[in-house]
């Protein structure tokens, strides 16, 4: 279930982005043609062909529609992108909802228990049979390299006095 719903939503965020970039190759026709001064033309319409393969259009096969056409275009693009990124976020949430279902998988040679008491020591880093006199933070304090709350507090005290 996970995969499938997976599956469909990449291809929804994959068609959203084609639109995206099917809407700026539209303006870039639309623009061109302006500036062109080609005319906008009197017919809108497009087939049903062309809004049912719309992302098959590229730059190039945008120079055989007028102006009118390429606005309708857009529109087409626009419903198209407002549809699928509806759906996109349903289906975002059953995708979500259905990952939280599954858990973390385990290698083999995992313990599982109760507590970490069981738990088996794979490696060790440094040497962890030295216990040392001072921690790094005590050698600091000795040094007066490290001002705490502590001692801004006394240091207030003692200027008060």
């Amino acid at each position: 279930k996970v995969i499938e719903i997976d599956t469909k939503w990449r291809e929804l965020s994959y068609n959203c982005d084609q639109y995206n970039k099917l809407k700026n190759i539209t303006s870039k026709a639309i623009g061109k043609q302006m500036k062109n001064k080609v005319p906008q033309g009197d017919e809108g319409d497009v087939s049903d062909e062309v809004v049912a393969n719309m992302l098959q259009l590229t730059a190039e096969s945008m120079d055989k529609f007028n102006v009118k056409q390429l606005k309708k275009i857009s529109q087409e693009i626009d419903n198209k992108k407002k549809a699928d990124a509806e759906e996109l976020s349903k289906l975002d949430e059953q995708r979500l909802h259905y990952l939280r279902q599954v858990g973390n998988l385990l290698h083999p040679s995992v313990v599982i228990h109760n507590d970490e008491d069981n738990n088996e020591i794979i490696r060790t880093s440094g040497d962890i049979e030295t216990k040392k006199k001072y921690s790094h933070v005590d050698l600091v304090h000795m040094i007066g390299g490290l001002i705490s709350s502590v001692d801004l507090m006394l240091q207030e005290v003692e200027d008060t006095s």
